[in-house]
């Protein structure tokens, strides 16, 4: 009899798996210390856990990668290892290139924003692994979940918080020393920036409408040196 071995079970997909075995492990480690017997030719890993959403991942991008897409590596070839029955990754459709037309398999990818770059990562690196039994590897990309009690960053979270409010998020720069980021705010009919506010957070909510309001984002380091500003894109 075939055994679903699930990780992610707590996240806003993974609490509504069912009839599946709950495995409680911490993709940070080497898993040197998992209990292999589990994984054998009657086991199905359903692979759903890991750090979700833009704002998390960005939080810390080396440790999201870690977990991201080292450890489900690391699963992966245990998995592989043990000879399981099927290696099913949850993957997201912000994998996707932004597209009007229905989007298939062969569809072009464009990952859009650091979650969707760790997702696609993951996806290539467990075809690698999988590459010689590439019947055992399912990959799912699924789309957006419209539910009431979903997390905040996912489209089910921002149409319940449907305000006048915006969410602003950025990657750290790749080079030089950064103190902290100042948000400049100015109305549309302004020609200069009116409001400045700081944060050492990759990320803000701001109560003002982007109907309204322009905004760009600064780094300044440690003597106060800022950068010129940068308008941020539409995100999703």
């Amino acid at each position: 009899m075939l055994k679903i071995l699930a990780t992610g079970t707590t996240g806003t997909i993974g609490k509504h798996f069912s009839g599946v075995m709950p495995l409680s492990i911490n993709l940070l480690d080497d898993l040197n210390s998992i209990d292999k017997s589990i994984f054998n030719s009657s086991s199905i890993v359903l692979h759903a856990g890991g750090i979700v959403g833009n704002g998390a991942v960005s939080k810390d991008i080396n440790v999201s990668h870690k977990i991201n897409i080292d450890g489900t590596k690391k699963l992966a070839e245990i998995c592989q290892d043990n000879a399981i029955s099927r290696f099913i990754y949850v993957s997201s459709s912000h994998v996707y290139a932004p597209s009007d037309s229905l989007l298939l398999e062969s569809s072009k990818v464009n990952p859009l924003g650091p979650y969707a770059e760790q997702k696609f990562e993951a996806e290539q690196t467990l075809v690698e692994v999988f590459k010689e039994t590439p019947e055992k590897l399912c990959i799912v990309r699924v789309f957006s979940v419209l539910d009431w009690d979903v997390a905040d960053f996912t489209l089910g979270g921002a149409i319940k918080k449907l305000t006048n409010s915006t969410y602003l998020y950025w990657k750290a720069p790749k080079t030089g020393s950064v103190k902290g980021y100042y948000i400049l705010i100015r109305e549309t009919t302004s020609p200069v920036w009116q409001k400045k506010i700081y944060t050492e957070s990759l990320e803000m909510r701001l109560p003002y409408s982007k109907d309204n309001y322009f905004f760009a984002v600064q780094a300044v380091n440690e003597t106060g040196n800022e950068s010129l500003p940068v308008i941020p894109a539409v995100g999703r």
